[in-house]
């Protein structure tokens, strides 16, 4: 899968899954992973974004699994109102004083997450917790004051803080501008939020404002695609009239629905320009013979 935004849409519903990933439990979470698996198939399989989005729609995965992180999200919810009023009985109290049992789930994850480098801020964040731990005589006081920090919270965070920094430093390597600012934007969600239930749902409002957007850009990337498909074909392969004729009239049209004021301002669009200079012609081609050969050829001016 070499396409950017297939790799953006499933990074979004990637983390919005493992900020859920502390609060519920795997078989909980195994709907909505199993909907995923199927996005991962279809990526494999398509060519592009739109094949993509059109297997995805025909099947109608992006309702599936909107529905069901919505409803893990409520679940999530649900289930820590229901912890909290949970009354504790003296059998239970008195076998979770144990320090070190507490701590030691808490141990085995942070060593886990040592061994990816990548994830700095979740193994600072588990370092943080079992500093606590070690200053609490009890698990009655290292959950209530880990509670309190919000020490747990902050380490649902800081897992999907690793994967957002690390999909944008892959988005920047890329090239991917609509990536680089969907990352952009959960990293600056992440700074806002204050529990795990709203990060969740900013997380999953702004997967569902990105999908919009990349709509929208990809639609106005293909009409420009056409037009520049259309004059490589009368330039280089069919040089009639007919092909003249059809590659003015794409011209016109894209300039008029995207309101881009001539032949130069397709180019500088950067979105265009990246899409256009992934395959072989490079942008002083554009730029040069090619536009040269669309005026003289083409418009006849």
């Amino acid at each position: 899968m070499a396409d950017t935004n297939i790799e953006q849409i499933l990074s979004g519903y990637r983390m919005a899954i493992s900020g859920l990933s502390s609060l519920l439990s795997d078989e909980d979470l195994s709907p909505a992973r199993e909907i995923f698996a199927r996005f991962e198939e279809i990526a494999r399989e398509s060519p592009d974004y739109a094949s993509f989005s059109e297997m995805a729609v025909k099947e109608d995965l992006f309702t599936k699994i909107s529905d069901e992180l919505s409803k893990l999200s409520e679940k999530a919810k649900q289930a820590k109102i229901k912890k909290e009023r949970e009354p504790v009985t003296e059998e239970a109290m008195l076998a979770g004083l144990d320090i070190e049992k507490a701590l030691e789930p808490y141990r085995q994850m942070y060593e886990y997450a040592k061994k990816d480098p990548e994830k700095k801020n979740t193994i600072s964040a588990y370092e943080k917790l079992l500093s606590l731990g070690e200053s609490c005589e009890t698990s009655a006081e290292f959950n209530y004051r880990a509670e309190k920090e919000k020490l747990f919270f902050e380490i649902g965070r800081s897992s999907v803080r690793d994967q957002a920094e690390k999909d944008l430093k892959n988005a920047q390597e890329v090239i991917a501008p609509e990536m680089e600012s969907y990352h952009t934007g959960i990293l600056k969600i992440l700074e806002k939020v204050s529990s795990s239930c709203e990060m969740q749902w900013m997380i999953e409002k702004r997967l569902t404002e990105n999908r919009v957007e990349l709509d929208c850009v990809m639609f106005r990337v293909n009409m420009v695609l056409r037009f520049f498909n259309a004059l490589t074909t009368f330039l280089y392969f069919v040089r009639d009239e007919h092909h003249r004729q059809l590659c003015e009239n794409i011209y016109y049209q894209v300039c008029e629905y995207l309101d881009y004021k001539n032949y130069d301002a397709m180019l500088d669009d950067k979105r265009v320009l990246i899409e256009l200079t992934r395959g072989v012609a490079k942008e002083d081609v554009y730029r040069g013979e090619m536009r040269e050969g669309f005026y003289k050829l083409v418009l006849k001016k």
